[in-house]
């Protein structure tokens, strides 16, 4: 059993399954619960900030898997053509002091919520650290980006979609692929912006080239943040791709190869 079509692909190459032998369910998601939660209110500190239009938000522990810091990059190069944009992060992890390094390095300035630091709109990277409640950010940001390295079946960037927040994904292994453009080949791998059916895959910023990835990031970035018929049209995509990932759906799945054991015997 694996949570991905892609996982799926690699048990079968690299130990030789019967490719009959493996099944894919994917994680499910309490899609109402959710929703409910994205409907709190959020502090009164961070309001001006979700108010303003261009801001952009990313979620998950602050780790070498989600691969962070090369989207400070991208922001600092998005922020000489749309100067008005903000990036959040949610979460924490071992990786913070080298983002706030790089943050500074960049000529941005940090807000930290650890530190109890005076809320002002002159910042223009806030770190929010970990919330238990990310959807009532995650709702009111303009856009969610997702620059991980790797995945299994990325929960955040579907969290994302249920809030209707449109999403800007790495097509990393494995998940974000078969998650935006379900009717393509897991192997295919985006080298250049794909316009996806559910939101949007690019390349992966990884070392290799990460110079030509940063570029293609940061204009699709620019390109949507100045289309707001496109973010309507991936925010209702995004939440229309998510009802395929219901709990009664994923039981099914599951009712299925029960039923399949029990007939074999």
């Amino acid at each position: 059993m694996t949570v991905s079509r892609e996982l799926r692909q690699e048990l079968i190459g690299a130990y030789g399954i019967a490719p009959e032998r493996i099944t894919v369910i994917n994680n499910f998601f309490h899609i109402d619960q959710m929703l409910a939660k994205a409907h709190e209110p959020i502090e009164p500190q961070y309001e001006q900030l979700f108010s303003q239009p261009n801001v952009l938000v990313t979620s998950g522990r602050l780790t070498v898997q989600k691969n962070q810091l090369p989207l400070l990059d991208v922001f600092a190069a998005l922020r000489q053509r749309q100067p008005d944009s903000k990036l959040v992060f949610l979460g924490d992890g071992e990786r913070r002091a080298a983002l706030l390094e790089r943050t500074q390095e960049l000529g941005l300035r940090a807000y930290q919520a650890w530190n109890n630091d005076p809320l002002d709109q002159e910042y223009d990277v806030y770190y929010l650290g970990f919330q238990k409640n990310p959807f009532r950010y995650l709702r009111r940001a303009t856009l969610f980006v997702f620059p991980s390295d790797w995945e299994g079946f990325p929960l955040a960037l579907c969290e994302a979609m249920v809030c209707g927040v449109p999403v800007v994904t790495t097509d990393c292994p494995t998940g974000p692929r078969e998650i935006l453009a379900p009717t393509t080949p897991p192997t295919h791998v985006a080298t250049t912006t794909e316009w996806a059916d559910y939101g949007v895959l690019m390349p992966l910023l990884s070392a290799d080239f990460q110079q030509s990835a940063l570029a293609e990031w940061a204009n699709t970035l620019y390109l949507l943040l100045q289309d707001p018929a496109r973010r309507t049209y991936y925010a209702r995509q995004g939440q229309l791709r998510v009802q395929d990932f219901t709990p009664a759906k994923m039981m099914q799945k599951w009712l299925h190869i029960i039923e399949d054991v029990f007939a074999r015997k």
